[in-house]
């Protein structure tokens, strides 16, 4: 029975897969290459990793709507991916491709920590932050054409590391937190932030 599965997930050009509604543990390893994928996560877990194909055209994600910790690892190369993490969890870690020409990402509505670990280069990355969190971890790809950032609307921290060049960066920050920190670009065209205050002065307001 395993065996067939494979071998009609090796010829298929698509591949849709609904895990179970409930569970402690969910290993998932995708096919090498393929078209599409969707993939609907359970409902509710302790644990769920997700390895992804190494190269695909498009890629769809929805994971559970609770959760205490999922893991995902995109594949190395794509020209677009989509993922959607649940509206709650404790921990979430997402390791996107190396390279890709479009990457979106809707963070979840309130969550614990938040590790994101962009391409290394890419044309656009979109990114939605949670509404409200403790701490959130950025790391924008080292070199890309456009980069969009909306903050959450307010959080405890939020730590953004920009890359090291790039053409334009634009940045939104959140209307209300205690701490943030940027380190811009050491080389870049364009760098615009949303409020009009200087660093000094968004330390000592939210501090």
């Amino acid at each position: 029975m395993l065996l067939a599965l494979e071998v009609h997930l090796f010829f298929s050009q698509k591949t849709d897969t609904r895990l179970p509604a409930s569970g402690r543990k969910t290993d998932f390893k995708l096919l090498n290459s393929g078209r599409k994928t969707d993939i609907q996560l359970p409902t509710s877990g302790r644990k769920t990793d997700i390895q992804l194909p190494t190269s695909g055209r498009r890629t769809d994600i929805k994971l559970p709507t609770s959760g205490r910790r999922t893991d995902i690892q995109l594949p190395t190369s794509g020209r677009r991916t989509d993922i959607k993490l649940p509206t709650s969890g404790r921990r979430t870690d997402i390791k996107l491709p190396t390279s890709g020409r479009r990457t979106d990402i809707k963070l979840p509505t309130s969550g614990r920590k938040t590790d994101i670990k962009l391409p290394t280069s890419g044309r656009k990355t979109d990114i939605q932050l949670p509404t409200s969190g403790r701490k959130t971890d950025i790391q924008l790809p080292t070199s890309g054409r456009k980069t969009d950032i909306q903050l959450p609307t307010s959080g405890r921290k939020t730590d953004i590391q920009l890359p090291t060049s790039g053409r334009k960066t634009d940045i939104q920050l959140p209307t209300s937190g205690r701490k943030t920190d940027i380190q811009l670009p050491t080389s870049g065209r364009k760098t615009a932030s949303g409020p009009k205050f200087t660093l000094t002065k968004l330390h000592t307001q939210y501090a």
